[in-house]
């Protein structure tokens, strides 16, 4: 089936933003930057969110550093308002599956929450090498965890070993579609890892 006319949506979100940015050189040799935004939006509520970074230059050669912030991240338009159906091969069997948006009838009737935003956390600390104009070096290691992270889910209706699996079906077929999948904050994630740059100018 793919796109039809009941798929049309024409929705819109507005968001309003404040972003202020401070540097201090607190001492000869160590710098602090302090950020903060406020962002508002239409549909979410409004958000605080800063950073925090420092820089210590123990020689001119030879300097650490690190960094503390938190992200906001609302939902996509997309992700809260697609919708399709498409046609897929389950075990030999075509079967129409749909995407449904979290608004719909389909959503509510299973219990899909409404989605809700993403939040981090992000954290970073290095140094830098310098021992001569030619040569530099630097060495970070982050760390990043994502709250409330958003996925699209495994198709519900498609465990044909599943006792829901009839009511299911009935309860797609009202949409044309035997299966049916959603976006939701399904996830929390960690990543972690090391950024090393070494730079030469022969």
């Amino acid at each position: 089936p793919g796109f039809s006319p009941l798929n049309a949506l024409n929705k819109s979100r507005n968001s309003k933003a404040l972003y202020t940015d401070v540097e201090v050189n607190l001492l000869e040799n160590l710098t602090i930057d302090g950020a903060l935004r406020y962002e508002d939006y239409s549909d979410f509520g409004n958000t605080f969110n800063g950073k925090i970074a420092g820089r210590y230059s123990i020689s001119p050669a030879f300097g650490l550093r690190g960094s503390f912030s938190t992200g906001f991240r609302a939902p996509s338009l997309q992700q809260q308002y697609f919708n399709n159906i498409a046609t897929d091969v389950v075990d030999g069997v075509l079967l129409n599956s749909g995407i449904f948006n979290n608004d719909s009838q389909i959503a509510k009737t299973l219990g899909i929450p409404k989605l809700k935003q993403e939040t981090s956390q992000n954290a970073t600390v290095g140094f830098t090498l310098s021992p001569d104009k030619a040569f530099s070096l630097t060495v970070d290691a982050y760390q990043i965890y994502v709250d409330n992270r958003i996925v699209l889910t495994g198709n519900f209706g498609n465990d044909v070993y599943g006792d829901e699996v009839p009511e299911l079906r009935a309860l797609f077929a009202t949409a044309g579609a035997s299966t049916g999948r959603f976006f939701t904050n399904a996830v929390n994630t960690r990543t972690r890892g090391i950024d090393v740059v070494l730079s030469h100018k022969a």
